[in-house]
């Protein structure tokens, strides 16, 4: 899965430069799209599960894209309190700055309480 994200990401951006179509920059979709490829990427598909898009906002002082997600990690379990209650497992939250000309990882900061 984490090829494939990547790859969609990387031939959307050269698609876009070749046609030179649209607005300069990526939208929000393939921000996201890129986000989601960089966390899998750095991650591992067997070190994540279930990721969810949370946010994505535009940075007024750079125009990049800043992109929350969350997962669960494999094995992770709750607390015995949560456990016995059948509430899910812990959830990471990342917050992933995506370059907004080349659609590259700037930054990577956790959001976890």
């Amino acid at each position: 899965m984490d090829r494939a994200w990547k790859l969609a990401c990387v031939i959307f951006l050269q698609l876009l430069t070749i046609l030179d179509l649209g607005e300069a920059g990526v939208d929000a979709k393939t921000a996201a799209t890129c986000a989601m490829s960089h966390i899998v990427d750095l991650y591992g598909d067997n070190k994540i599960q279930d990721p969810l898009l949370e946010e994505v906002e535009r940075l007024e002082h750079n125009n990049n894209w800043l992109v929350t997600m969350s997962f669960a990690r494999p094995g992770e379990v709750a607390s015995l309190q949560a456990t016995l209650t059948g509430a899910p497992p812990p959830r990471h939250y990342k917050a992933i700055e995506v370059d907004d000309e080349t659609g590259e990882m700037r930054a990577l900061r956790s959001r976890d309480d």
